[in-house]
């Protein structure tokens, strides 16, 4: 059993913008519990008692992301966004779960040649 002063679900996660950065964070139901573009430096702690809770996120690279104080593994790959990706910790160690996510899609940005007839 945990002690009573570790949290039931194993920890806290805290996301914390190292660049400025759009993210969303909602729950199993689809609540929305937090979005919006975050400041550098700007921290949001995900509730302990969220159900199920799960980002979406513009750019990976510029999240850290910490459990109890204590670094996890990078978001995914920089320049891809990421959405769908549980994001919590529990016991005995945090399970974030990254190699889950469905990377957002890629809309392609037309061309055209400039001086072309």
């Amino acid at each position: 059993a945990p002690s009573p002063a570790a949290p039931a679900n194993g920890g806290q996660v805290t996301l914390t913008a190292t660049e400025p950065v759009w993210l969303r964070i909602y729950d199993a139901s689809g609540t929305r519990l937090f979005e919006k573009e975050m400041a550098a430096g700007e921290r949001y702690d995900v509730p302990q008692n969220a159900n199920g809770p799960m980002i979406n996120l513009g750019r990976p690279e510029a999240i850290r992301v910490t459990v109890n104080g204590s670094d996890v593994a990078p978001l995914g790959t920089p320049g891809r966004a990421i959405k769908d990706v549980p994001i919590s910790a529990a016991a005995p160690k945090p399970i974030i779960d990254w190699k889950k996510a469905t990377p957002a899609p890629v809309t392609p940005v037309p061309t055209r040649t400039i001086g072309a007839m």
